[in-house]
C-alpha cells in the first residue's frame, strides 16, 4: 500500500517553519526601521531567535 505523499508535521518542520516566519518578520522590521532611522536591534534579535531554535531542534534531535 503507498504512503500518502503529505506527513504529519514532525518537530524540524515546524521549527523551519517558525524560522521563516522571524525571517520574514527580521525583513518586515528592517524595511520599516531604516525607513524611520531606527536601529536594527529588533530584526537581529528575531534572527538570532531563529537561530537558536535551529541549532537546538539539530542538537536535540541529533
Amino acid at each position: 500500500m503507498r504512503q500518502h505523499p503529505v506527513r504529519r508535521l514532525e518537530l524540524p518542520d515546524i521549527v523551519t517553519i517558525a524560522n521563516v516566519m522571524f525571517g520574514f518578520l527580521a525583513i518586515v522590521v528592517i524595511s520599516v526601521e531604516t525607513g524611520s532611522g531606527g536601529e536594527l536591534g529588533l530584526a537581529a534579535r528575531l534572527i538570532l531567535l531563529g537561530v537558536i531554535a535551529d541549532g537546538l531542534t539539530a542538537c536535540w534531535l541529533g
